[in-house]
């Protein structure tokens, strides 16, 4: 009876650590729109990762990524984005009056409920206050770095082009991953603080 009784509490034991060291399950919450362009951006930045710096494929790879991470933005999101989750990353005045002033957002990629200590591991979106007008540019200088916010607004289409920074040509198709840390410039339309 007792060699009965071992395997099956042996079995209990190992189904309980399993159990106990699994992490919690978390819920994205995020709009869908939103997880499939992080998606996106994480595949391809996974891509480029794998491919060593010295692989005479990487600059034609990258390039690829590029141009199907800005067809995603211009064909799928059709470049505007509404109330996507994003932390402020930044709020830095650029001239000595304090006029122009550069916010900037950022999407996590790998940790979706946006801890502190992810954050900067991210997708970043930048908007100029000297763009926005009353009464979005006041609800933009209330806006302090951490806080948790929904945003809405578009990609900055530039000449027909969306610029994903830094993106410098041969620099950085050569010696970094622009997809670990890739910068838009967007203009925002609406934001909302959202209590954590």
């Amino acid at each position: 009876m007792s060699r009965n009784l071992r395997p099956n509490a042996l079995l209990v034991l190992a189904v309980f650590s399993l159990f106990s060291c699994k992490e919690k399950t978390q819920i994205d919450n995020r709009p869908k729109d939103q997880q499939s362009f992080i998606s996106l951006v994480k595949e391809v930045r996974d891509s480029a990762t794998a491919v060593p710096l010295t692989d005479p494929n990487r600059p034609v790879m990258i390039d690829q990524s590029v141009k199907r991470v800005k067809s995603y933005i211009f064909d799928t999101l059709k470049t505007q984005f509404t109330d996507w989750d994003a932390r402020v990353l930044d709020n830095t005045k650029t001239d000595p009056n304090g006029t122009e002033v550069r916010i900037t957002f950022g999407i996590s990629i790998d940790n979706f409920n946006l801890e502190e200590t992810g954050r900067y591991k991210s997708i970043v979106f930048k908007e100029w206050l000297s763009d926005a007008q009353a009464p979005l540019n006041e609800k933009l200088k209330g806006l302090n770095v951490g806080d948790h916010v929904k945003i809405s607004g578009s990609f900055v289409i530039r000449d027909k082009r969306i610029n994903v920074d830094p993106y410098n040509e041969k620099e950085f198709k050569l010696t970094k991953n622009i997809f670990a840390n890739p910068e838009f410039r967007v203009d925002i339309t609406d934001v909302a603080v959202v209590e954590d």
